[in-house]
């Protein structure tokens, strides 16, 4: 998820604006979750909303709960995956950032 904002400009009271980069999880380097068995076994699905807070070096700094999935199973996995995955850290102007990202985690069975 990429926002940007026009490159280093004049504003109309003499401030610049700089380029905004969002923060990104690196889906492909992080490995999913695991399902926790007793979810499994009763069945249980749903998405978890995360709230990370990635340090410039993009490690997840801070991690906590943005939106249940409506069971505490299933939101304790999400949370201690995503505490250890890596990021794209956030870069405002030519500088990295610590900046917020929401990051979706959905558990669904297959059958």
């Amino acid at each position: 998820m990429l926002a940007a904002f026009p490159a280093p400009a004049a504003g109309g009271n003499g401030e610049t604006k700089l380029e905004v980069i969002e923060a990104c999880p690196l889906y492909r380097q992080n490995p999913p979750p695991d399902y926790p068995p007793l979810a499994r076994k009763r069945g249980l699905e749903g998405t978890v909303e995360l709230d990370v807070l990635v340090s410039p070096d993009g490690s997840a700094d801070t991690v906590r709960l943005a939106l249940t999935s409506g069971h505490d199973l299933l939101d304790r996995a999400a949370l201690s995956a995503v505490e250890k995955w890596l990021f794209q850290p956030g870069k405002k102007g030519e500088e990295t950032a610590a900046m917020w990202v929401r990051v979706p985690v959905r558990f669904a069975l297959h059958k």
